[in-house]
């Protein structure tokens, strides 16, 4: 198994692609338990708790999306690459906390 986050990364957004919440949360959960190697610059760590957050909301499990989509937006306030992303999670958090 590699020791460095981005080949789970990119399995588990397959995954998630594919509406996989299962599949996808084996591999991103994976990735999180190496959260100590992600490099902060790289924008695919960001986008990892966005896509967490998508998969633990497919899952069912609220909180836990809640608790992705809040530290996605915590480490990319103010990024505009991520306008996109910003405005579903934003949608996302507003459904949960109803």
């Amino acid at each position: 198994m590699p020791c460095y986050y981005p080949p789970y990364l990119l399995i588990g957004n397959i995954y998630l692609e594919e509406n996989d919440a299962h599949g996808a949360l084996m591999y991103l959960e994976r990735a999180l338990s190496l959260q100590d190697s992600f490099m902060k610059s790289d924008p695919n760590v960001k986008l990892f708790y966005f896509n967490l957050g998508r998969a633990y909301l497919k899952k069912g499990d609220k909180k836990l999306a809640e608790k992705s989509f809040d530290m996605f937006l915590s480490i990319t306030s103010g990024d505009k690459r991520f306008g996109k992303q910003h405005a579903e999670a934003r949608a996302e958090l507003a459904r949960i906390r109803e």
